[in-house]
């Protein structure tokens, strides 16, 4: 059994650092019809959960 001790805001936060480390937002920019993208970073402990956001034009 595996024990994280980063939080669950870190977790998700780390998961929007990877979406930009990546580079899935210019691989998604690059549909003509794309105008703006919000990434999305989820992290769950139980039934709890974090979720942050970024928004790109």
């Amino acid at each position: 059994m595996k024990v994280f001790t980063m939080s669950k805001e870190t977790v998700a936060q780390s998961a929007l650092d990877q979406i930009e480390t990546k580079e899935y937002i210019s691989k998604i920019k690059s549909y003509k019809n794309v105008k703006k993208t919000i990434s999305l970073g989820l992290a769950f402990q139980g039934k709890d959960v974090e979720v942050a956001f970024r928004e790109f034009p």
